[in-house]
């Protein structure tokens, strides 16, 4: 049996997303993996509408203007996934981990629990609090390493997202001690 590598063994690094081709690179990674992450948790209609609303290349530069930047997620040989977070905490002093998402060949390595790490370092020391994101009800995938991190849900809710879609998901939340 081959010794499947963990996220110590793995070196990767973010990369802030910055040029037309990292914003490609970004939207070529999501479109990969969010139909194996949503299958059977939301429609293929609601999958294709949410990657255009939400990563749509004017999408990424609003978000990071808004102090919400993309980084690309890369290991020695190639972009892996894509994260984004705040970058100062808000009012409450909370830090918003707003995606995170990796190759599915990637998924279970100990590389999604290395990035929530790095997260909770760069909320630390930015002055937060607490770390919150959401979640899908039914993504008990995400839901499951969310815990493992130290999320616990905050608290439940339904949203419209327009073209005839809602989101049902988790706030979930970390408190940074």
């Amino acid at each position: 049996m081959a010794n499947t590598p963990t996220a110590q063994d793995i070196a990767f690094t973010l990369r802030r997303v910055e040029t037309d081709d990292d914003i490609a690179t970004a939207f070529r990674l999501v479109s990969a993996i969010w139909p194996v992450c949503y299958r059977g948790i939301i429609t293929d209609e609601q999958i294709r509408y949410m990657l255009g609303a939400m990563y749509a290349p004017e999408a990424i530069r609003r978000d990071a203007a808004a102090g919400a930047p993309f980084f690309l997620v890369e290991t020695a040989e190639k972009p892996i996934g894509v994260i984004s977070y705040d970058t100062a905490p808000d009012a409450r002093g909370v830090i918003v981990l707003h995606k995170i998402y990796l190759l599915p060949e990637w998924w279970g390595k100990g590389v999604g629990q290395g990035l929530m790490r790095q997260v909770f370092a760069a909320a630390t020391a930015a002055g937060a609090t607490a770390v919150e994101l959401n979640v899908n009800q039914k993504n008990a995938r995400a839901i499951k390493a969310y815990r493992r991190a130290g999320f616990v849900v905050a608290r439940s809710f339904v949203e419209d997202i327009g073209g005839g879609f809602s989101r049902i998901d988790h706030r979930m939340r970390k408190e940074l001690t």
